[in-house]
C-alpha cells in the first residue's frame, strides 16, 4: 500500500488541528451532560419522555468519528516519527467506548415511549454516564494544554524543520508492508510501556495534579450519591422530608388475619409497614399515599386501605389523618405483593415533589430498605399453669403480662349493681379471675382478638366455642359463656395467639 506522509501539514497546522479536535470533544461532553440531566429527571419522574430521542443526535456520532479520525492520523504520524503519542491512543480508546455507549443510549432513549426502565438499569446508566463525563473533563484538559502549546516542546518540531526538507521529503510516497509480525508487536508493546513510564516521569507533577483533581471530584460525587442522593436508609432510621419525619419501625409479611384466619387472595401476600410520622410545621398535614411505593426488582406496589381491618393488632391504618406539629403518630401501610416477589429485596420509596416561587419543580426520593418478619411461622413460646404469670414480649403488640388466679362455673355472676352476667339456655359462665397488664387492650378486647379456648380428652384436642360476656370496664375478671357440658371436661387450656407467637395457659 502506498501512502503520503502528511507530517509537514501536521506541523504547520498543529494548533488548528487541535482546536478542531478539542471543539469536537467539548461538543460530545456537553451532549453527554445533557443526557445525564435527562437521566436524573427520569429517575425523579420529572423527565419529558417525548423529548428523550433528541438527546442523542447525529452531531454526536459525527463528532465522535471526527475525534477518532483525527486522533488516529496524529497517532500514526507520531508513531512514524517516534514522537509522544500515548495521549492520542488513549483518546481513541475513550471515544470508541463513548461510541458504543452513545449507540446504547440512542436505542434506550428511543424506546422510552413503550418501555419503562427499572430503577437498577436507569441508575446504572446514570453512574456510567457520570464517570465518562469526568473522564472527558480530564482528556479535554490535556488536549487544551496541548492546543495552547504548553507541552509542545517535547515534540521538537523546530529540529524536524531544520533537519529535513519538509516540502520535498514529507510529500514523498512511501511503501508500507501490511502484515502481522508478532515479535515486532511484542517489541512495540514493551516500547510503549517504556514510553509510558518515561512520559509519566517527565510529566509526573501535572499528571498527579490532574489525577488528584479527578479523584477528588469523583470522590465527592460518589459520596454525595451514596450518602445523600441515593442513600438507602434502614428500618428504625429517621428519614426527613420537607414536611415531616418518618421512621419505619417494623415490617411484616403474612397471609393471616390477627386471629389466624387465612385471608390470602390470588397468590399474594400482605406486607405491612409500621411507621412513625411527625409533622415538622405548625400546620395539620396529610400524607399523600400515592407518593409511597414499594419497589421490588422491576415491579412497583402502591399501598391499599382495603385490608386495614385484618391487621388491627399491628396498628391503625393511615387514612388521611391529620399530622399535628411535633406529635409523633404511629400508623400502618399495607401492600399486597405477588408471592414470587416476596422473598426479593424490597425498597420503600417516598417521592417528594414541590415547586419554588419561580415555578421550578424540585423532587427527591427517600429510599428505605425493608426487612420484614414472617408472621406465619408460628412458635409455641411457653406453657403456663394457673397462678403462673405469663409474660409475652417482642410481639406485634409489644410486651405484657397475664396472671389467672382462679376459675369457676356458674349460671349467674353479679359483677356490680349495673352489670349482671347471666348464662343462656343450656349454657354456663366460665369466670376467670385475672390480673393483666396488656397495655392498649382491656380484658374484653384482648380475649376477643387473641384468645381461643380448647379442651383435651383422650389425647384429642377440641376447640370450645365461647361468647365473651365480659363487661368492657372489668379489669379483674373475664366472663365466657360456654356450653354447659364444658363443666365436666377434665382438661381446659387457653391458647393466646399473638400473630406468630403462641402461649398456652392451662386452667383446668
Amino acid at each position: 500500500m502506498v501512502l503520503k506522509r502528511p507530517y509537514a501539514f501536521l506541523i504547520k497546522h498543529f494548533m488548528l488541528i487541535h482546536i478542531i479536535l478539542t471543539s469536537a470533544m467539548v461538543y460530545v461532553c456537553v451532549r453527554f451532560n445533557n443526557s445525564f440531566t435527562f437521566i436524573k429527571e427520569y429517575i425523579n419522574n420529572t423527565a419529558s419522555i417525548s423529548m428523550a430521542d433528541t438527546y442523542i443526535n447525529l452531531g454526536m456520532f459525527l463528532s465522535i468519528f471526527i475525534i477518532l479520525g483525527i486522533s488516529f492520523v496524529i497517532f500514526w504520524l507520531m508513531k512514524y516519527k517516534n514522537k509522544p503519542k500515548l495521549l492520542y491512543l488513549f483518546n481513541m480508546i475513550l471515544y470508541i467506548v463513548l461510541l458504543i455507549l452513545t449507540i446504547i443510549l440512542a436505542s434506550t432513549f428511543g424506546s422510552l415511549d413503550e418501555v419503562v426502565l427499572d430503577s437498577k438499569t436507569i441508575r446504572l446508566f446514570r453512574d456510567v454516564v457520570r464517570i465518562v463525563i469526568y473522564v472527558q473533563y480530564v482528556f479535554i484538559t490535556l488536549m487544551v494544554v496541548r492546543t495552547l502549546g504548553f507541552d509542545v516542546k517535547k515534540f521538537n518540531f523546530a529540529s524536524d524543520i531544520q533537519d529535513i526538507e519538509i516540502d520535498s521529503e514529507d510529500s514523498e510516497e512511501v511503501e508500507v508492508t501490511i502484515g502481522l509480525d508478532f515479535n515486532k508487536i511484542k517489541r512495540s508493546i514493551r516500547r510503549y510501556l517504556r514510553e509510558l513510564k518515561y512520559y509519566y516521569q517527565e510529566n509526573k507533577q501535572i499528571i498527579l495534579i490532574i489525577l488528584g483533581i479527578f479523584v477528588f471530584i469523583v470522590g465527592i460525587n460518589l459520596a454525595k450519591s451514596i450518602f445523600v442522593t441515593d442513600k438507602v436508609y434502614g428500618q428504625n432510621q429517621i428519614v426527613t422530608s420537607t414536611y415531616f419525619k418518618m421512621n419505619v419501625t417494623n415490617s411484616y409479611i403474612t397471609k393471616l388475619k390477627y386471629d389466624g384466619t387465612d385471608i390470602s387472595v390470588n397468590n399474594k401476600t400482605y406486607l405491612i409497614l409500621k411507621i412513625d410520622v411527625q409533622c415538622l410545621y405548625d400546620d395539620k398535614y396529610e400524607l399523600n399515599m400515592s407518593d409511597f411505593m414499594l419497589e421490588i426488582k422491576d415491579k412497583y406496589y402502591l399501598p391499599t386501605k382495603k385490608y386495614y381491618q385484618y391487621f388491627t393488632d399491628i396498628g391503625f391504618g393511615y387514612d388521611n389523618q391529620k399530622l399535628n406539629y411535633s406529635n409523633n403518630e404511629s400508623y400502618i401501610l399495607v401492600f399486597l405483593v405477588d408471592d414470587d416477589m416476596i422473598d426479593k429485596d424490597k425498597i420503600l420509596k417516598y417521592h417528594e415533589g414541590y415547586r419554588y416561587a419561580n415555578k421550578k419543580y424540585i423532587s427527591s426520593d427517600k429510599r428505605i430498605s425493608i426487612k420484614p418478619i414472617n408472621l406465619d411461622n408460628t412458635t409455641v413460646v411457653s406453657t403456663n399453669n394457673i397462678n403462673d404469670k405469663l409474660h409475652y414480649s417482642n410481639t406485634v403488640i409489644g410486651d405484657g403480662n397475664i396472671l389467672i388466679k382462679d376459675y369457676e362455673f356458674a349460671n349467674r355472676f353479679d359483677y356490680n349493681a349495673s352489670n349482671i352476667v347471666i348464662a343462656g339456655y343450656n349454657k354456663t359462665i366460665l369466670r376467670l379471675g385475672i390480673e393483666s397488664d396488656i397495655k392498649e387492650y382491656n380484658n374484653y378486647e384482648f380475649f376477643n382478638n387473641f384468645i381461643n379456648l380448647y379442651s383435651v380428652k383422650d389425647n384429642q384436642t377440641k376447640k370450645i366455642e365461647f361468647k365473651n360476656k365480659t363487661p368492657k370496664v372489668a379489669d379483674d375478671n373475664v366472663y365466657l359463656e360456654v356450653d354447659k357440658s364444658v363443666e365436666e371436661i377434665d382438661s381446659i387450656y387457653l391458647e393466646i395467639r399473638i400473630r406468630n407467637n403462641i402461649y398456652k395457659y392451662v386452667i383446668k
